[in-house]
């Protein structure tokens, strides 16, 4: 009697099982996205302009530019700049700062990070309630004229790009919050 056939049946079986479970994994994945986290009654959202009060000319603008082109990437809500959007997002830039960080053997300040503080909220404007309200705090990093200069060109971080990340790392934090715990 040969046995080899059933074993073969058996091993055929699991291998079309496991395909069909991994093709129905990566189709589910495919069309994964985070808007089911937000409350289904929210279709749209207006951006307001970001306020700010420190002396650092323009990051606002920065900010909303981000902002801006993260939400139409991540296409969370659509939006619009409309007074009737169901929800809104507001903020203020209050600090921006720069903190050395690290020094050298003669104590001289070889990298600082550059602070931006300041507080976000998305407002529910259909319940007319806050669905966050959140201080934001975030850095980036670069490194003082001397130590720049003894670096190559790709290695080198200057004070523009620091506000590049810190702003970044902003907007990664403000999508996040838009998209946890619902």
């Amino acid at each position: 009697m040969n046995t080899e056939y059933p074993v073969k049946k058996r091993a055929l079986s699991l291998s079309v099982g496991i395909f069909l479970i991994l093709l129905q994994v990566l189709t589910h994945c495919a069309f994964y996205s985070f808007k089911g986290t937000i409350p289904t009654h929210l279709k749209n959202m207006r951006l307001e302009p970001f306020e700010n009060r420190t002396a650092e000319f323009n990051i606002e603008l920065e900010v909303d530019e981000e902002l801006n082109t993260r939400l139409q990437q991540t296409r969370l809500l659509t939006l619009t700049t409309s007074p009737e959007a169901d929800s809104h997002i507001e903020g203020v830039i209050k600090s921006i700062s720069d903190i050395p960080s690290t020094y050298d053997k003669s104590e001289n300040v070889t990298e600082y990070r550059l602070q931006i503080s300041g507080q976000v909220i998305w407002q529910d404007d259909t319940m007319n309630k806050p669905l966050f309200s959140k201080n934001i705090n975030e850095y980036g990093t670069y490194f003082s004229e001397i130590e720049n200069s003894q670096l190559s060109t790709d290695a080198q971080r200057n004070r523009d790009d620091a506000k590049v990340e810190a702003i970044r790392k902003i907007v990664d934090r403000i999508i996040e919050s838009m998209t946890e715990g619902w």
